[in-house]
């Protein structure tokens, strides 16, 4: 940590100290920062015991950023956050979660299929936060993040580069899939990119359209579907609760949603490339975090595999999809970072 730093975290606990009673204050490192009575009190907390819990629905990124600076100045730790006792309420089953890796905010989930960073500047880490209990994770600094920042920083010119079947070859796979496993009927795309897979499937009878609130059509859809996709969308989205509230409200009562999202171990051991930032991939699942998903809303579901589900408002309404055969999403990457985030190596 430089010296500059250490001085703001040291006039950060001052100003703390001396004006936790007041109504509000702020503290500028990089930043303004505002603070309300309950981030103060948190801060405070923090100052004072070994390990806090920080509430998900109350957390800021900027706050967090403050408490890493308090955090290190008190027990001089570094980098290690499981030493600073960060820990935040995981957003799917409500129980503790811990950070268990750091990456660097270009990583791609490209840079493992190529074997070299695609995106070479360094934007700094970001924390991957994994929940003890149901093993969902999130890079929670991401998930505070306006869509404005997605657009920018994320879904831009160059988002082809660390996605590059999103434009064409996966919609053509998924058309071609959907068109065996289903008969031609209604049905809204959800994150459908530029509309390339609506497209398709319309000139295979269904009356389809897409929504994506950063591609395409960004007018949210009026009407009802029999059927709900949201291929590669989930893993892009920090509240998991809303997104699939948004698409059950636009599904008909016997309709299905069906939806990829790569599947995670409960809990990791190592990095995981489908873990990469610069892909917008902010919120991951394990088989028990999907399960909990589910029943929190009130849906069955199954997992034709680690990558394709399917989802309804009665169990019964998944008899004929549990005989689908899986598409493949994903292939397996051939590399991994052996140092740092600078140095990629084949697998043997």
């Amino acid at each position: 940590m430089s010296i500059r730093r250490l001085g703001r975290a040291l006039q950060i606990v001052r100003v703390f100290a001396t004006n936790v009673g007041s109504e509000s204050f702020c503290v500028t490192d990089r930043r303004l920062f505002m603070l309300n009575f309950n981030e103060r009190m948190l801060l405070w907390n923090i100052l004072n015991y070994p390990m806090k819990v920080v509430c998900r629905s109350v957390v800021t990124f900027e706050l967090l950023h403050i408490v890493s600076l308090v955090c290190y100045c008190k027990v001089g730790c570094g980098g290690n956050l499981q030493e600073w006792g960060i820990y935040l309420i995981c957003g799917v089953c409500h129980q503790l979660s811990m950070p268990v890796l750091r990456k660097e905010r270009n990583v791609s989930c490209s840079d493992y299929f190529e074997g070299r960073r695609l995106y070479e500047r360094n934007l700094g880490e970001v924390v991957l936060y994994e929940c003890t209990v149901c093993g969902f994770a999130a890079f929670e600094e991401l998930c505070h993040w306006s869509e404005d920042q997605f657009k920018s920083e994320i879904y831009n010119a160059d988002y082809y580069l660390c996605d590059p079947p999103f434009g064409d070859v996966r919609p053509r796979k998924l058309s071609a899939w959907l068109s065996c496993v289903l008969a031609p009927g209604d049905l809204i795309d959800f994150g459908g990119g530029e509309g390339v897979l609506s497209a398709l499937l319309n000139e295979r009878g269904f009356q389809s359209q897409s929504y994506d609130p950063f591609y395409g059509n960004v007018q949210f859809p009026m009407d009802k579907a029999d059927v709900v996709t949201a291929f590669e969308v989930v893993e892009h989205v920090p509240n998991q609760h809303a997104l699939f509230h948004q698409m059950l409200n636009i599904l008909k009562p016997h309709g299905l949603i069906i939806f990829s999202t790569l599947l995670k171990p409960t809990q990791l051991a190592q990095d995981w490339w489908y873990a990469s930032p610069r892909n917008g991939h902010v919120s991951f699942h394990s088989v028990p975090s999907l399960g909990s998903l589910m029943r929190d809303l009130g849906l069955s579901h199954i997992s034709l595999s680690s990558e394709i589900h399917v989802a309804a408002r009665e169990l019964s309404l998944l008899d004929d999809a549990a005989k689908w055969l899986p598409i493949s999403i994903n292939d397996t990457p051939e590399y991994f970072f052996d140092k740092d985030w600078s140095r990629l190596a084949k697998r043997p």
